[in-house]
């Protein structure tokens, strides 16, 4: 059985744990051995913890956290969709943009916009996404990645 639930700042460790075993494990193919490392390190942080009160959802398998993903509707943007590579290929990543992606347009959002990872882009454009450039993400700590920006329409 799996549940959705909007995170708390008592799940962020458990989102940091999600998100670097996918990192590390999904992205492989695509960014390079150090890249992985130094973008897979995260601390929860106390700005980490109150984006987590704001904007974050956690997927659960008997109480386990297995997929993560963000939506901050008074931006339009969707982000942090991570599944735990033992659950890959289950849906989980699937479920959980709809999940977002019905919240977003019970807040109003038109569109949602995100910058997706080289590995992810397909899975977006397969669920209506648009975007086929490489752009660089720059992260807040420093990190520069290769990136698509992407958006959809709500509508």
């Amino acid at each position: 059985m799996f549940t959705i639930k909007k995170a708390t700042s008592t799940d962020a460790q458990a989102i940091v744990d999600v998100r670097q075993a996918a990192i590390l494990q999904g992205c492989a193919n695509h960014y390079d051995n150090t890249t992985l490392k130094r973008w897979a390190k995260v601390e929860p942080s106390e700005a980490f913890c109150r984006d987590v009160e704001r904007i974050f959802y956690l997927i659960e398998a008997q109480g386990k956290p297995i997929a993560t993903g963000a939506v901050d509707t008074q931006r339009g943007t969707l982000d942090a969709i991570f599944v735990h590579p033992e659950y890959w290929g289950e849906g989980h990543a699937k479920r959980m943009l709809n999940h977002l992606e019905s919240i977003a347009l019970q807040q109003g959002c038109q569109t949602l916009s995100l910058d997706s990872t080289l590995n992810a882009a397909g899975f977006y454009r397969a669920h209506g996404f648009e975007g086929n450039e490489i752009s660089s993400y720059h992260s807040p700590r420093g990190l520069i990645l290769d990136c698509i920006p992407m958006s959809k329409s709500l509508k």
